[in-house]
């Protein structure tokens, strides 16, 4: 006989879960192919967003869901930003929040999305995350070396795993140009749809539906 108030959110069904969880159970496909046709679909999507003057402030790979067409969705808008807002307040997430995020002094929220959408563009290419906050691994300080944009990253990197992956030169200016410590030397959105490895092979929809197929369903 009580009157309840309660908030609730109605979205598209994703029946395949998030990307978190297709890396953590290995569901996802080691095909340099299969992952720069999701950083399109990633950074239309964060493209589109920004043209709105939307950023949303928290992208990371539990925030990118898996559709039934095995599209990606961009979801959790709550630490949005709009430009007509009177400052940016979000602390985002650990190992995906750009530096001056984590730090309170961001005033650059679209290049914050962009050092966010590189982490995840390092995470799908090499199945984990390309440092851990305030952590030193193997006597490594992988984000130290990412911030200086050090070659020897990628050699430390592979020490950390156990199964090594391959980098081609392509890839590693691509991701050193969207994580910079200084938002203003990011690379933008126009920039990264002109850059070499952005332009290489993507599947077609059809050709996207059949490798992810015979990887979740075993057709």
């Amino acid at each position: 006989g009580k009157e309840v108030k309660v908030a609730y959110i109605l979205m598209e069904l994703a029946p395949y879960g998030d990307f978190a969880d297709l890396l953590m159970n290995n569901k996802f496909p080691r095909d340099n192919i299969l992952v720069r046709t999701y950083f399109h679909q990633l950074i239309s999507g964060i493209e589109y967003l920004h043209s709105k003057k939307i950023s949303h402030m928290d992208l990371k790979l539990e925030n990118l869901l898996l559709g039934k067409n095995y599209d990606l969705k961009i979801a959790d808008f709550d630490c949005c930003y709009f430009e007509s807002d009177p400052q940016i307040s979000t602390r985002g997430t650990n190992n995906f929040r750009a530096p001056e995020i984590k730090a309170k002094k961001c005033k650059n929220a679209k290049a914050a999305d962009i050092y966010s959408a590189g982490i995840i563009l390092f995470a799908l290419k090499a199945g984990v995350l390309p440092y851990i906050e305030d952590t030193v691994v193997k006597g490594h300080n992988l984000y130290d070396l990412m911030k200086a944009e050090d070659p020897y990253f990628w050699d430390a990197h592979n020490d950390c795993r156990d199964q090594p992956v391959e980098y081609d030169k392509n890839f590693k200016k691509l991701f050193f140009s969207m994580v910079r410590a200084d938002p203003e030397k990011r690379i933008t959105i126009e920039e990264i749809k002109k850059s070499e490895w952005y332009n290489g092979p993507v599947y077609t929809q059809k050709e996207l539906i059949y490798v992810m197929n015979k990887k979740l369903k075993g057709l």
